[in-house]
């Protein structure tokens, strides 16, 4: 065999090597043969390619140059080169070398659709779509072409037209799986994200090892809150490819939506070992760590994420609303702003500001916010939902109801945008019990089983059925557990004598720290929350549901007039004797603060500082558990301030404690509604942001007939001022 016959055997066995994907092995026959041959263009043009393949640009532009340096009217060795210079994003380069080939060859389609591409990517969007129709006018069924022109006309968001040529290229090529997947993304853009599930599928049955597929169509079923069949899709994505760090990524959210934030972490680790530059992982890492409150790590996160892409508001929104969390509402707000300064039309940052103002009570300057990010974002569920808790805040601060109708308004609008918004309900109850529409907003309350917010919880028993009315509890057995906080037990367990006369057996399930007490005061089983129960129970009922279960409103409030807790006489007495009382002068009864955790903290505790002005008129005893380092030296300084909080072991001796008292007076906390619910005469503390149960503009409860409720008339005023009102109405 002579040296030109060896070449060209050399130049075949180099072709069916590209068929077999085996690029190296091509390249070397290639070589080889060139080695025999040296002025053979149709070889370099070949050996091209398998280099631009394996990326090896350099080389690449060698052969070509040397294919088009032996015939320069050789329109494939133009095209070629211009595929290195494009490769390299020398995109002017890549031009003249593709117009090159255009005028060496009209009718070559691949280098139109080539230029087409370096336009688009210079925004020449028109010119480079006139490019690919000419290739589609030569050749009708040039499927990159039709690709290529749907990508260009979803960047111009002309939709309906990329969808189009997406579908042209499907007929063309029904066994090819890009266009299907192409359409889906785009598809999954206009949130049509179940036509884009099907779509997906047909590409991932033509091509089963894409695992961009299955990751775009994990991407889809989250957008669809399908997040465990989100999950079992990914985790297919990265058994085909482990080693793309957005795969993990994709596995970390939908772990986030699921709340597993432990393995979200898990997941986003990993995705950071393949690529620590990748910022997307980072702001995950963040969310799963606000997941798990832990706050100051998140900002760190978040801090990466910013420094690797600063322009990308979502990781700023993400740190701002974790400030937000740590209370730290001016620095929150400054993230907002450098949202703002980077897309002035970013909705989010408004709405985020709006929220940290709100609870800066510059509630004037948060719904000029709110209504801001809005109007860039009308669809904005959460925005038009916290629009709402503004106007519940503006009308306390500002003594106008007209801002209670308002925030239902709000609600409902949230309602209109999305119906299974569920916290919308909740919050519109608040509104409505304020005002004591009691006979909807029960029904509105209800919703709190269904979103978890403030201390409430889900059901707590997923198998028992929910007791939606009295009818179907009568000769059952029921369980009502307690929920939210310890004064919430207090001031509702005065409906299960009511219960108890319909029910065959009523178990009452409360924490260990109210038990005694609750045994003290009920003929019903008593049990502490997380323990086994032997009887087969009926039904369960959350015990806030209980004033709603027994259609309850202003005036026929269960035990409205009378005690309807007792203590235990001996216990009385012993307490008596600690107490070492002594009645010269009144003996109160105080608290000043309940759990931090509570969102509406910073409003309705004070410091032991405010009961400064009772010092001297009266013997203090501090009831409450637990009180922070800060108040020991005024303590010591101030002796006359007796605390015996961390003397009571559970509320039955917090009951005899306050039944030696003459008066109790305390912030918004469990230690009120005790005070009130054994008949002592209770002053309570309440900030002008209230709870809702307290009602508006009223000194009294509709609860408690020996309650006094002594409002603050601003946020201006002080606690030390309305401890004065107090001492006052005492004359001490």
């Amino acid at each position: 065999m002579d040296k030109s016959e060896k070449a060209k055997q050399l130049f075949f066995d180099g072709i069916n090597l590209i068929h077999n994907q085996n690029f190296e092995g091509a390249e070397k026959k290639f070589l080889e043969s060139l080695e025999l041959v040296a002025n053979k263009y149709s070889v370099l043009d070949n050996l091209t390619v398998v280099r631009i393949t394996l990326n090896k640009r350099e080389k690449a532009r060698e052969s070509a140059q040397q294919s088009i340096k032996l015939n320069p009217t050789n329109p494939v060795a133009w095209q070629n080169l211009g595929l290195v210079e494009l490769a390299e994003d020398k995109i002017k380069e890549a031009i003249l070398c593709f117009d090159q080939c255009i005028k060496l060859d009209p009718l070559f389609v691949g280098p139109l659709n080539n230029k087409a591409i370096c336009l688009s990517s210079l925004n020449l969007d028109e010119q480079a779509i006139e490019c690919c129709d000419k290739a589609i006018k030569i050749k009708s069924d040039f499927f990159e072409a039709l690709n290529n022109k749907g990508d260009i006309l979803k960047k111009l968001k002309k939709f309906s037209e990329a969808i189009s040529a997406y579908e042209q290229s499907i007929l063309i090529k029904k066994d090819h799986p890009v266009a299907y997947k192409k359409k889906a993304d785009l598809l999954c853009d206009l949130k049509r994200y179940e036509e884009a599930v099907l779509l997906y599928d047909q590409s991932i049955n033509i091509k089963k090892d894409s695992a961009d597929a299955w990751g775009n169509k994990s991407l889809a079923l989250e957008k669809m809150e399908r997040y465990q069949e989100a999950l079992q899709v990914c985790i297919e994505a990265i058994k085909i490819n482990d080693n793309l760090p957005e795969l993990w990524i994709n596995k970390s959210l939908m772990l986030l939506n699921l709340k597993n934030f432990k393995e979200a972490i898990d997941a986003v680790n990993i995705a950071i070992l393949k690529n620590e530059n990748f910022a997307e992982a980072w702001n995950n890492k963040g969310l799963a760590l606000v997941g798990l409150k832990n706050y100051e790590e998140a900002i760190f996160c978040y801090d990466k994420a910013i420094k690797l892409s600063p322009s990308n508001n979502d990781f700023l929104l993400n740190k701002s609303q974790c400030l937000y969390f740590l209370k730290k509402y001016e620095e929150a707000i400054n993230e907002s702003n450098k949202m703002i300064a980077l897309n002035p039309d970013y909705a989010k940052a408004y709405l985020s500001k709006a929220q940290s103002l709100t609870k800066l009570n510059k509630i004037d300057e948060a719904i000029t916010n709110f209504h801001t990010g809005l109007k860039k974002d009308p669809e904005n569920v959460e925005g038009q939902n916290n629009l709402g808790l503004a106007y519940y805040n503006a009308a306390f601060i500002k003594k106008d109801n007209k801002f209670f109708s308002l925030a239902k308004e709000a609600f409902d609008q949230t309602l209109k945008l999305k119906p299974t918004y569920y916290e919308s309900y909740y919050n519109k109850s608040l509104v409505q019990l304020t005002l004591g529409e009691f006979h909807e907003g029960w029904k509105n309350y209800e919703y709190r089983l269904k979103v978890k917010k403030d201390n409430s919880q889900v059901l707590r028993f997923d198998s028992l059925p929910l007791a939606s009315n009295l009818e179907i509890i009568k000769d059952k057995v029921v369980i009502v557990w307690s929920e939210q906080g310890l004064g919430d037990a207090v001031q509702f367990c005065r409906f299960i004598p009511k219960i108890s006369q319909l029910c065959k057996k009523v178990i009452f399930e409360v924490p260990k720290i109210l038990t005694k007490l609750m045994s003290d005061q009920f003929n019903c089983e008593i049990v502490e929350k997380g323990s086994a129960f032997t009887a087969k129970i009926d039904y369960q009922i959350a015990m806030v549901s209980l004033p709603g279960l027994f259609n309850t409103n202003i005036d026929n409030i269960p035990f409205k007039q009378d005690p309807y807790i007792k203590t235990v006489k001996n216990k009385n007495l012993e307490w008596k004797k600690k107490l070492n009382l002594t009645y010269d002068k009144p003996n109160i009864g105080i608290a000043f603060s309940g759990n931090a955790d509570y969102s509406n903290d910073q409003h309705r505790s004070t410091s032991l500082n405010s009961f400064f002005p009772l010092i001297g008129k009266a013997n203090i005893f501090l009831l409450q558990k637990d009180i922070k380092h800060k108040y020991d030296d005024f303590l010591k300084q101030y002796p006359e301030i007796k605390f015996i909080g961390k003397d009571i072991d559970d509320f039955e001796d917090l009951a005899s404690v306050i039944e030696n008292m003459d008066y109790v007076i305390s912030t918004d906390t469990s230690i009120p509604h005790l005070s009130a619910a054994l008949g002592k005469k209770t002053y309570l503390l309440l900030s002008s942001l209230p709870d809702w149960r307290w009602l508006s503009d009223i000194n009294y409860s509709p609860w408690y007939s020996s309650m006094n409720v002594i409002r603050k008339n601003n946020i201006f005023e002080s606690w030390e001022d309305i401890l004065k009102k107090i001492i006052k109405d005492l004359g001490i």
